[in-house]
């Protein structure tokens, strides 16, 4: 297992270094661990996920034989794809997580380069408004919004009819 003191070193040291760059920036940096030699938690947090948050950089560190390092991927929702390829070459290199400071450093380090140099850049929303109108009800609350609607309207004017809403 991963030690207790290493997991609160790497919240604290990403905590303290979010509080000024995540607001520059609009990010929030996140770590998994995971106790596996393939990708396949990955995959599944993908999807689960639908990728994270829109300002998340969530970094998913395999490492079967704690603190060794077997495979890092990066998920983020960010213009510059090579930002992801930078950080989890970067990270992989350490080939060891003991030291958290560096590991913390090298993940803000690599968000706040500017995008041009590698650095994090989030995705406007905007690019995906087009989704909107992918989106349905199911038909159970389309059958609720009707009835609500007509019960509403059927009050509102019984109310008016029999003088019930004063100062209207």
């Amino acid at each position: 297992g991963i030690p207790a003191d290493w997991k609160r070193s790497v919240d604290r040291g990403l905590d303290k270094a979010l509080t000024t760059l995540g607001k520059q920036k609009q990010v929030n940096a996140l770590v998994y661990v995971v106790n596996s030699a393939d990708q396949s938690f990955l995959h599944a947090l993908e999807e689960a996920w639908v990728y994270g948050k829109k300002n998340d950089v969530v970094v998913i560190i395999g490492s079967t034989s704690f603190p060794t390092i077997d495979w890092v991927s990066v998920m983020a929702w960010t213009v510059f794809e090579e930002f992801k390829k930078t950080l989890s070459r970067n990270i992989l290199e350490l080939s060891d997580l003991s030291d958290t400071t560096k590991l913390v450093n090298l993940i803000t380090s690599q968000i706040a380069l500017p995008p041009e140099l590698g650095g994090f850049l989030r995705k406007p929303m905007a690019e995906y408004e087009y989704l909107i109108s992918d989106i349905l009800l199911p038909l159970w609350a389309d059958f609720l919004v009707i009835l609500l609607s007509a019960f509403f309207a059927w009050t509102i004017n019984w109310a008016l009819e029999n003088n019930e809403i004063q100062n209207f």
